[in-house]
């Protein structure tokens, strides 16, 4: 597919339950930028981390209200990703509020940051979940596969999900398909007990651009 753009502001409602997590304090952002980063700096803007791998070991210290913010103009391209598979793997039933979402999107001026697999020689994932609840993704480009796995809690699933204003490009990473996918496997059937799917619930894609996207779908 060569391109296709995507413009629901209403989006598709496909519901969970995941208690969301409470912190003291104010909200913060938690900045990324691997030009001039450096994962002992403590994440602001004026002193960002540096590595994906700072942000895998970094999670619980993220919750409701707070930002994961890359910086624009940045190429985020590992070489490994080790057992977490995913470039980005947000760990499963990581929660929001609705009133307090947790964002993942870009800071700073220029074209929206980059997250690819093409250094990666192991198995990878570009953006892999869990159940989540009350999560914004934004402003970012994928290079590679990009899954949401519901199934990871079927009882929890995913609620409250919204995609905005994010870039696929295929063609760039030679060892993962580049798309969106909503991975959510059947329980075994037992019958006469029928099978059973994961809730998935009020998920917003808006203003999304698919280019040369590989598989079945751009979207899945």
């Amino acid at each position: 597919m060569r391109f296709l753009l995507l413009a629901f502001p209403a989006a598709f409602v496909l519901c969970l339950c995941v208690p969301a997590g409470s912190r003291g304090g104010a909200p913060r952002s938690y900045c990324i930028s691997c030009r001039g980063g450096d994962d002992a700096n403590p994440g602001t803007r004026e002193a960002p981390w540096r590595s994906l791998d700072k942000l895998h070991a970094s999670w619980e210290l993220i919750g409701p209200g707070d930002s994961v913010l890359f910086r624009r103009g940045d190429l985020f391209a590992p070489g490994r990703v080790g057992e977490r598979i995913g470039l980005i793997t947000i760990p499963n039933r990581k929660a929001g509020t609705a009133a307090m979402p947790i964002v993942v999107g870009a800071y700073g001026n220029g074209e929206r940051p980059v997250i690819s697999g093409e250094n990666c020689t192991e198995y990878h994932q570009a953006l892999r979940t869990g159940s989540l609840a009350h999560i914004e993704i934004r402003e970012l480009e994928f290079r590679g596969y990009v899954v949401f796995r519901a199934g990871d809690d079927t009882t929890a699933g995913i609620r409250n999900l919204r995609l905005h204003r994010l870039k696929l490009q295929g063609g760039i990473d030679t060892l993962s398909t580049t798309k969106i996918q909503f991975s959510n496997p059947y329980a075994p059937s037992r019958v006469p007990l029928p099978n059973r799917a994961a809730p998935i619930d009020k998920v917003e894609i808006s203003f999304c651009e698919f280019f040369d996207t590989e598989g079945e779908d751009a979207l899945n």
